[in-house]
């Protein structure tokens, strides 16, 4: 499962386009050893960001 798909499941509102562009452009950057810098505009929903993306990786580094 990616990062998108689990968020797509998990998220309790539909994700935006940024949002998917975005976890489609950290999967990449995860993946591919790189950083990536991210600088959002406020309420724009980067907290839900930020807890699925550790709820995706902190669920694969248990398993």
């Amino acid at each position: 499962m990616t990062l998108l798909e689990y968020a797509e499941k998990v998220s309790p509102l539909p994700l935006m386009g940024w949002q998917k562009e975005f976890l489609q452009k950290y999967e990449e950057s995860k993946k591919n050893g790189k950083e990536l810098t991210f600088i959002p505009g406020r309420n724009i929903g980067r907290t839900l960001m930020v807890d699925i993306i550790n709820q995706f990786y902190g669920k694969l580094d248990g398993d």
